[in-house]
């Protein structure tokens, strides 16, 4: 089980501070990842966990060794008094059973349990199973059966302006298997200043603002602030309209990765049926109802979560391919936090080592690219766009542009208003991962605990290390993303230190979320228009900047000749 974002637990809790900041940092909401199984999101602060899934006593224990500078009375307290269930398939109740027959051994106190109340007869069978008795089963366990209507419950004596309420997440009922959803929301109330007196407080120190507020309410307005938590919402079922409502103006929004193969149009079926040709954003299924809810989501945060195998529709999850690409381009910045394990990657007939690799890095030494301008009295522009890509494609392109410009050509980049050498370019094509690794310190995590190296084309692309020049691979084509992600990582104090020697290249690789043609570029307006992409490119991509700016220039000929 790979943990994400362990914290200490904190006084107070904000729902509102949690939406601004990177879930996995903030000091009371953490996330964490079952592979293959149910996900579960765990909320220290308020002691709540939706989706036990399995192996949920393992996060106790991780948060509890964690916490080093707690007394020994203080580890043994139960970390979980509510648990929340969207569903009861088995995932939830296996991981159920084993938070239970630890709830055994724990101090007093009761387990409370939201559930659909289809399944609660089910579920007392299985309390009395574990407990021995109904009476003995209810001094450990309160049941809360959910039925399909809107409820709140006030939980927390501590946090009074929080509560939790249920609602539908569908209207289809499953009679058969009673397999209802439902979701649930962490509300928090507040009190928000009118617009109009807003300048009038600006002068007020902060007790005198307090005192402003809580002396005519007619100053104020009541703000709800949504936390929702809804599981595996399926495009061929409808979505009660007010529960949309509920989704798109949630503050933080958990939705499973299986959604994505089957609403953005993304799955095996069709990959197999062109299998040279990747995804592109053309391929979003614009007309599913969960597409709209992802596509106009107005929060902050947004948690992306592996579900069971089972209930993928095609098998093995694949979202560690197409993360990016897969996020409506204005919500991709809202990702907050991934929790997911990728399969361990075998790189066929490996030249190295895992101990020759760490040689190898002990060797590399960094090479600083500074800008360098170009004197445009000295070039004449002639083209830009020009694609090369690899092999025998590039070494076309190139005698084409030999036949073209005899008196020959060099490659340069237009940026802002000024001409750089395409050395100059390398600094801004890397600026690119470093600011989407910046911004994205949960995926930063899981290359740092993951590989222990990356290459693009084969395996001797380690021996590039932090040089954009030293081009190994020239039959196969340039290599500079795996340059620019070691790179970025030493910018940001990172390191290598899993075991995995990883291929970050195309739709098929196991890095793919990091090309260039998907990671956006940090400086999207100095991208010249109109942008030359390929079809595999995305808009606005580090690739795009690097395609579209490129310009091919030629020596101005000399006055005297």
């Amino acid at each position: 089980m790979q943990t994400l974002g362990v914290s200490k637990e904190c006084d107070g809790c904000s729902l509102s501070t949690m939406s601004v900041a990177p879930i996995f940092k903030s000091p009371s909401l953490n996330g964490f990842s079952v592979s293959d199984h149910c996900n579960y999101v765990f909320i220290p602060s308020l002691k709540i966990c939706f989706n036990v899934g399995l192996n949920v006593e393992k996060s106790q224990e991780q948060l509890v060794s964690s916490s080093s500078s707690s007394s020994s009375s203080q580890s043994r307290e139960r970390r979980i008094e509510f648990v929340c269930l969207n569903d009861t398939k088995s995932e939830n109740i296996q991981g159920l059973l084993s938070l239970l027959e630890e709830q055994v051994h724990e101090r007093e106190g009761k387990l409370k349990i939201f559930l659909p109340a289809g399944r609660m007869n089910y579920l007392r069978a299985i309390c009395e199973g574990i407990y021995g008795s109904i009476e003995k089963s209810a001094q450990f366990v309160e049941l809360i059966g959910v039925s399909d209507h809107f409820k709140s419950y006030p939980l927390w004596s501590n946090h009074p302006s929080l509560e939790l309420k249920t609602f539908p997440v569908r209207d289809i009922v499953d009679t058969e298997n009673i397999h209802c959803e439902i979701g649930y929301s962490i509300i928090e109330k507040k009190r928000k200043l009118k617009t109009e007196f807003l300048e009038q407080v600006k002068t007020l120190k902060a007790h005198e603002k307090k005192q402003f507020m809580q002396d005519d309410l007619k100053f104020s307005i009541e703000e709800f602030i949504h936390f929702s938590i809804v599981k595996q919402v399926l495009p061929n079922e409808r979505v009660f309209e007010c529960n949309r409502e509920i989704l798109r103006n949630s503050s933080i929004l958990c939705i499973g990765c299986s959604q994505f193969q089957s609403y953005l149009g993304y799955n095996c079926d069709t990959l197999s049926q062109k299998e040279n040709q990747p995804p592109s954003e053309s391929t979003l299924n614009i007309e599913s109802l969960n597409y709209h809810i992802l596509n106009s989501f107005n929060g902050n945060v947004l948690i992306l979560t592996h579900l069971p195998r089972s209930l993928c529709l095609y098998g093995e999850c694949d979202m560690y391919c197409y993360l990016i690409p897969r996020i409506p381009p204005q919500q991709r910045n809202k990702l907050k936090l991934l929790t997911y394990r990728l399969k361990r990657h075998q790189v066929e007939n490996c030249p190295y080592t895992l101990e020759q690799i760490r040689n190898i890095q002990k060797e590399r030494k960094w090479v600083d690219y500074e800008t360098e301008y170009l004197d445009m009295d000295q070039y004449e522009f002639r083209e830009r766009g020009v694609y090369f890509g690899g092999g025998e494609q590039k070494r076309k392109k190139l005698d084409s542009l030999f036949k073209k410009y005899p008196q020959g050509f060099i490659t340069a980049y237009k940026y802002k208003d000024k001409y750089i050498s395409r050395s100059s370019a390398f600094s801004l094509y890397e600026d690119g991962y470093y600011e989407f690794l910046k911004n994205h310190p949960q995926l930063l995590d899981y290359i740092c605990d993951t590989c222990c190296d990356i290459y693009d084309t084969e395996p001797s692309n380690i021996e590039s290390g932090y040089d954009y020049e030293q081009q190994d691979s020239k039959e196969k084509g340039t290599h500079l993303q795996d340059v620019a992600v070691r790179r970025a990582l030493k910018r940001l104090g990172r390191e290598f230190k899993g075991t995995q020697l990883l291929q970050l290249r195309g739709y098929k690789s196991p890095l793919y979320f990091l090309n260039p043609c998907v990671i956006p570029f940090h400086e999207r307006e100095n991208i010249i228009q109109p942008e030359i992409i390929e079809e595999f490119m995305f808009k606005q991509s580090v690739e795009s900047f690097w395609q579209s700016n490129k310009v091919i220039l030629t020596k101005k000929e000399s006055r005297d000749q």
